[in-house]
């Protein structure tokens, strides 16, 4: 008897270092596929995080890990526990997060000074020179991928995501120290919003562009000063035009592709000098998230919500290197037993050397990262 006891212990210890501790030390590039005729690494089961002075994150379920282009690997650098005084405790499983659908449990934002924002459940982890991450701010709602970003003064900021019809107000939030401590920075007056889609960082004119949905009277696309809290000025409301999530941000225009599942959607760009709006090109479906790459050229991708406004089931990636001529530069298709929306994303932080992709619920290269070599363009 003491003998199947003990067996079932070590199983039961067994289960758990590998369901809830274990984390392979280095992630390599599963295969090598040719995407449009061109090299990419690709892995499996990695979510982007940030590209942050010359360096990319990446998460797997609650590890950390950097990528070291000299191997082509990725590196586990950290990881994240939800702590028992929680009720996210269980989610340190990844039996049980699997079982519920909670594969990807948050989002990874690298600061400039190196410091590493976590958010996932209820709360925002934080640590520091790699120290083990701890909770520095509860959260009522969400965020989008979006919704957070740094200003030059090292103060971050994330708005509110829900689509909970009784929230009454919707916030956005500062973050002082280092992103220690947190408080409201602004918040939208009820029924002026239903949630919060991008927070982004003009460093041309010190500004805080946001973008909000989603009915007509929702999408608006403003900014604050980064030193003046009281005062959100629209440039545009009252259409899907305004709709947006992601922008892209130069010298003198803003960038956004429409993020409306009902109608058709367009790339935009707005004269911050002219105060002018301009049409530059029809795409897919709903655009959510945008990068640069330090050529200069910009990136928009579409994703499959299944609206009507959509013109197929194809989740693509646009790139431009001017701003005013776009064209498809990747198109996968969604998977057939998709669950959620198919959805490509990509890193934030600062434009990178070579082109990262994510994609989820989709035909071909679900739920894996794609690195694309600039040498191979």
């Amino acid at each position: 008897m003491k003998k199947y006891l003990f067996i079932a212990v070590i199983a039961v210890l067994t289960f758990v270092y590998w369901d809830v501790v274990y984390y392979p030390s280095s992630i390599c590039a599963d295969e090598v596929e040719i995407v449009n005729e061109i090299n990419a690494d690709i892995y499996i089961n990695l979510y982007p995080g940030s590209y942050k002075n010359d360096t990319l994150w990446a998460t797997r379920d609650l590890a950390v890990y950097k990528y070291d282009e000299s191997s082509g690997c990725f590196v586990f650098s950290n990881r994240l526990w939800f702590p028992i005084s929680t009720r996210q405790v269980l989610w340190n499983s990844r039996s049980l997060r699997t079982l519920f659908g909670r594969t990807r449990v948050g989002s990874l934002y690298t600061l400039d000074s190196g410091t590493q924002l976590f958010f996932a459940g209820a709360h925002i982890y934080r640590s520091e020179n790699s120290e083990p991450f701890r909770i520095v701010k509860k959260r009522e709602s969400g965020i989008m991928r979006s919704g957070v970003t740094e200003d030059n003064e090292g103060n971050v900021y994330y708005g509110v995501y829900t689509t909970d019809p009784n929230k009454e107000n919707i916030d956005i939030y500062i973050g002082k120290s280092d992103g220690e401590d947190w408080e409201l920075f602004y918040r939208f007056s009820e029924g002026a919003i239903r949630h919060i889609h991008g927070v982004h960082y003009d460093s041309y004119r010190d500004l805080v562009w946001i973008t909000t949905g989603d009915r007509d009277d929702e999408s608006k696309i403003g900014y604050f000063h980064a030193d003046d809290n009281t005062t959100f000025t629209k440039i545009g409301i009252g259409s899907q035009d305004w709709r947006a999530v992601s922008l892209l941000i130069d010298e003198q225009y803003i960038y956004w592709g429409m993020d409306s599942p009902s109608v058709q959607c367009y790339i935009y760009r707005y004269d911050l000098e002219m105060n002018e709006k301009e049409k530059l090109q029809p795409i897919d479906g709903p655009a959510y998230y945008t990068a640069k790459l330090d050529d200069g050229s910009m990136l928009l991708t579409t994703t499959v919500e299944g609206g009507p406004g959509e013109l197929n089931n194809n989740v693509s990636i646009w790139i431009t290197s001017d701003g005013e001529q776009w064209e498809r530069y990747i198109e996968i298709e969604e998977a057939k037993d998709r669950k959620g929306f198919a959805i490509a994303s990509v890193p934030t932080g600062d434009p990178a050397p070579f082109k990262v992709f994510h994609f989820i619920n989709t035909n071909e290269y679900k739920n894996a990262l794609l690195i694309l070599n600039s040498s191979d363009d």
